[in-house]
């Protein structure tokens, strides 16, 4: 019989597949920083498609003796909730996640936290003085 006349066009936009997201760098303290407070929080960029990041951090790199894996949400800060040790190197991995998935092969930062200054101790008088 043919081809149809005067049929009307559909028009439809696909959905965007959700990618990963990209890594995200330390803002507070700086990477490589030195005599960093041991009562300091951490604060990095935020990555426009994570829908929340995974923090490590331990006192060898790739470790987690401090923070495991903790999922602290879509924010982009963490307070320890207790001082950091003293005159010691700290490593960072912050992995940004969403629905497709973790980030991966992201730079760990590091940094050095400061020496605590020693108050010294009572000293007691010997003897009096001859005024």
């Amino acid at each position: 019989a043919g081809n149809a006349e005067d049929c009307s066009e559909s028009v439809f936009t696909t959905e965007k597949l959700v990618e990963i997201p990209d890594c995200t760098s330390l803002l507070q303290p700086l990477d490589n920083a030195t005599d960093v407070s041991v009562s300091t929080g951490l604060e990095w960029q935020s990555v426009a498609t994570a829908m929340g990041y995974r923090l490590s951090v331990g006192t060898t790199s790739a470790g987690n003796d401090l923070i495991d894996n903790l999922d602290v949400g879509n924010v982009t800060s963490y307070v320890f909730t207790e001082e950091l040790p003293e005159e010691t190197t700290v490593y960072v991995s912050i992995t940004p996640y969403n629905s497709a998935g973790d980030t991966q092969g992201c730079s760990e930062s590091v940094f050095t936290t400061e020496k605590l200054v020693e108050i010294p101790d009572c000293t007691s008088l010997l003897q009096p003085l001859d005024n």
